[in-house]
């Protein structure tokens, strides 16, 4: 599977695939010419509350998935930001995550999606650089 995305310019009479990022999460380049990044349709989340987008962060789009040819197992996805309504994307974390954002893309919060976590990630740096750090607050279980 190929993601591509509706080119407003030409009315739909065209369409694009999404430029991938130059680097990872780690900032470590990726080294391939010609890929494109590739999502995880939405109809595949745990939770279809879960959406892209909120209206609490005009033009922030998140999202799962891989940097390649083509689309990589749902595991071995990573998460991706954009801020500019899908121009551009960053990779924000190398796992899968569920994802939540607020006060008007200030504050973003990160669970991992694919096991039950003591751990939840945040990060109020998101509006201010390209690869936002992302802390860790662990919670006690009883």
């Amino acid at each position: 599977m190929i993601t591509v995305y509706w080119n407003q310019l030409t009315s739909g009479r065209s369409w694009n695939a999404f430029k991938a990022p130059i680097r990872d999460s780690k900032g470590v380049l990726y080294e391939c010419g010609d890929c494109t990044l590739n999502f995880h349709a939405y109809t595949e989340r745990k939770d279809k509350r879960d959406q892209y987008s909120t209206d609490a962060a005009s033009g922030f789009l998140f999202g799962v998935g891989s940097v390649g040819k083509y689309l990589s197992a749902y595991n071995g996805s990573k998460t991706f930001l954009s801020r500019d309504a899908g121009q551009s994307w960053n990779e924000i974390a190398d796992s899968p995550y569920m994802y939540e954002i607020s006060d008007s893309g200030s504050v973003l919060l990160l669970a991992d999606d694919g096991a039950p976590s003591e751990t939840l990630r945040y990060s109020f740096e998101i509006i201010f650089t390209d690869i936002p750090s992302i802390r860790a607050l662990k919670f006690a279980t009883f």
